[in-house]
């Protein structure tokens, strides 16, 4: 039974110990579950992490499974998030509602050709209300609504006129799979102050491979139409990531808070892309570590640009 899954229901007086009623197995056969432990008998067959890699959607037992990320973390664990829904889930994007698929007891990443015993995950309401469910070992990434958060303070200042990152972060890509999943969230809130004269300044978030101006605008807040003065400028924006669309990643920007105390400065009335248009980026984020962050560009400026604070958060948005 590599590579597939198993439908065990488990008698009432197992459930009475406590032991979940419902488990999905991978290479575990029907009756190798020690009904003391709920753990997989000493005889259960190793499987192959190249096997896990090649899953794909099916109904197993009964239950609609679709696995949509197979991912090993900085934590040393192998896992996959899945839905158990009977419906197709949308082409616009999923919010992930599933659990995780762990490897239990090994300490390291594994190979293509490493064989692991005991892989499962158990849901003592599976089919109720869609509840989540609770695994064994450790997940590749933490629970619904967890933040992983970088903060700047002041320090940066920019004097030029170049396009320039004054606070930028990376999603990391770890064996195929990004950081940031369909569901998940951006959100990035600067603070900007200038006391002297500005002829323009331009503030624009990028999304992409390469950290720099070659990036994908993914959303321009404002620019000045001249004159001069100081001005004062905080906001927040939030992202979220859609599915993949032909091989290209997608981010639809869900969220604006701004609040602009200016001479001069204008903010931008109608932005570009407008809230609730998807963006689509140039690649997946699945394939390569993509730069988040913003910029700021000016012309003819004299004085002294300064990011009083600054933090990008990543929120993930399920399972």
């Amino acid at each position: 039974m590599v590579g597939s899954f198993q439908y065990v229901d488990v008698d009432e007086e197992t459930k009475e110990l406590g032991i979940p009623r419902w488990y999905y197995i991978l290479g575990v056969p029907v009756g190798l579950i020690d009904p003391a432990t709920g753990q997989p008998a000493a005889s259960v067959a190793e499987y192959l992490w190249s096997d896990f890699l090649s899953l794909d959607a099916a109904n197993f037992g009964g239950k609609f499974i679709r696995i949509i990320d197979k991912h090993s973390s900085l934590n040393l664990a192998g896992g996959v998030l899945f839905v158990g829904d009977s419906t197709v889930v949308p082409a616009k994007f999923q919010q992930v509602s599933g659990g995780h698929i762990v490897f239990s007891g090994f300490s390291g990443f594994p190979a293509a050709n490493a064989a692991r015993k005991g892989w499962r995950c158990w849901d003592p309401t599976v089919g109720i209300d869609g509840q989540g469910f609770y695994c064994d070992g450790i997940r590749w990434r933490p629970d619904n609504n967890w933040m992983f958060a970088e903060k700047v303070y002041s320090g940066w200042t920019k004097t030029g006129t170049a396009e320039e990152f004054p606070l930028q972060t990376i999603i990391p890509v770890n064996n195929g799979k990004s950081l940031l999943q369909p569901g998940d969230h951006l959100i990035l809130m600067p603070s900007l102050g200038k006391a002297g004269s500005v002829n323009a300044a331009t503030i624009r978030y990028r999304c992409g491979v390469n950290g720099n101006s070659g990036d994908t605008a993914v959303y321009d807040s404002g620019a000045t139409t001249g004159g001069s003065g100081g001005f004062c400028f905080a906001e927040r924006v939030m992202f979220q990531r859609l599915s993949d669309s032909g091989g290209n990643s997608r981010l639809l920007r869900t969220g604006y808070v701004s609040t602009n105390s200016y001479s001069g400065y204008v903010l931008v009335t109608s932005p570009n892309p407008v809230l609730g248009s998807p963006i689509t980026l140039s690649g997946s984020m699945d394939s390569a570590p993509f730069y988040f962050g913003f910029s700021v560009a000016c012309n003819g400026n004299t004085d002294t640009i300064t990011l009083n604070s600054g933090q990008i958060e990543i929120f993930t948005g399920g399972a």
